[in-house]
């Protein structure tokens, strides 16, 4: 079985993403010099073909046993479903393979001790929340979702 989850994306991020982009091409199409402009506006491009990259190749795939988690070339993740101890919400602004702040956090591996949690963790934002916590317990039932 192989099934694979887009991240959501927020309408925050996008604005968080393309207006720096956006100021910076008005910048670089003010510029007097056209080595300067050209500079400026290449490096705009570049960044905005980035953040194009980066919305299409954030997902979840659940195959056989395995949750992986990619986002571009910067992120790859393989969790054993089997590991996983807990799914709860997030609304952690912290830096992940989520382009949406309705995140969930994923605990997997260790069990946490008794004053500090030393899980494993990602973060993620699954398009399709439920959907996908349903299809990760069909896995590993055992998982806590709070």
């Amino acid at each position: 079985m192989e099934k694979v989850f887009k991240s959501k994306v927020d309408i925050s991020f996008t604005i968080l993403t393309t207006l720096p982009l956006l100021i910076c091409l008005i910048i670089g199409f003010n510029q007097n010099e056209l080595s300067s402009a050209i500079t400026s506006i290449a490096v705009c491009l570049i960044a905005l073909a980035f953040f194009v990259h980066l919305y299409f190749s954030t997902f979840y795939t659940i195959i056989n046993n395995k949750l992986l988690v990619k986002s571009s070339f910067l992120l790859n993740y393989s969790i054993d479903i089997q590991s996983i101890k807990k799914i709860e919400k997030s609304d952690s602004w912290e830096k992940a393979p989520a382009l949406s702040l309705d995140r969930l956090e994923i605990k997997y591996n260790e069990e946490p001790a008794v004053r500090y949690d030393f899980y494993d963790s990602v973060i993620i934002s699954p398009e399709n929340k439920e959907e996908f916590i349903e299809d990760l317990l069909k896995i590993n039932p055992q998982i806590e979702v709070v």
